[in-house]
């Protein structure tokens, strides 16, 4: 198993690829077990079928747009489709009037059930596929905190931090 897995790593198999390959190899090497065929699944790698995948880049709207501009007339919309619509090729080709995507709904606001009304899953994980974070986000997330906590603060009236009070309390020396 740690010859075949490396020699697949040593070929250039990403490596989301293999553990993907191993924990299916896993899985049948255990109903092997399950129905006797084999006394123990030699599927024994700690750690080989975990994916550590990096969080996939997103697009800023205007990055979409210009893109889309670039692409010609002729593919326009399909990119527009594509990205905006949070869509696969498969699900492009596929696609109807009623359907939608959840990166920019999540962006504007909408919680976990309405995506996922939107996107027709019943679990969260499901829906927890198609969503991805974002730097941009993250920013919008601290910006909106930092105006609550000011807004907060300016009506209750600023308090003092707690050096600012003990330096008042006692004399410079």
């Amino acid at each position: 198993m740690r010859r075949w897995r490396k020699n697949l790593l040593d070929a250039g198999v990403s490596p989301v690829t293999v553990a993907k390959a191993y924990r299916l190899l896993k899985a049948i090497f255990n109903t092997a077990v399950d129905d006797g065929l084999i006394r123990r699944n030699p599927c024994r790698i700690k750690g080989a079928g975990m994916e550590r995948s990096p969080e996939r880049p997103v697009l800023t709207i205007g990055q979409v747009y210009a893109l889309a501009e670039a692409t010609g007339p002729r593919y326009r919309a399909l990119v527009l489709l594509a990205v905006l619509g949070s869509l696969r090729w498969g699900e492009l080709a596929a696609l109807r009037r009623c359907d939608t995507g959840n990166v920019l709904a999540a962006g504007a606001g909408a919680n976990l059930r309405e995506l996922m009304d939107r996107m027709g899953h019943v679990t969260a994980r499901a829906a927890m596929v198609y969503l991805h974070g974002s730097d941009e986000r993250q920013q919008a997330i601290v910006d909106v905190l930092s105006r609550q906590t000011a807004a907060q603060l300016g009506r209750s009236g600023r308090q003092p931090s707690g050096t600012q009070r003990a330096r008042r309390r006692r004399p410079a020396s």
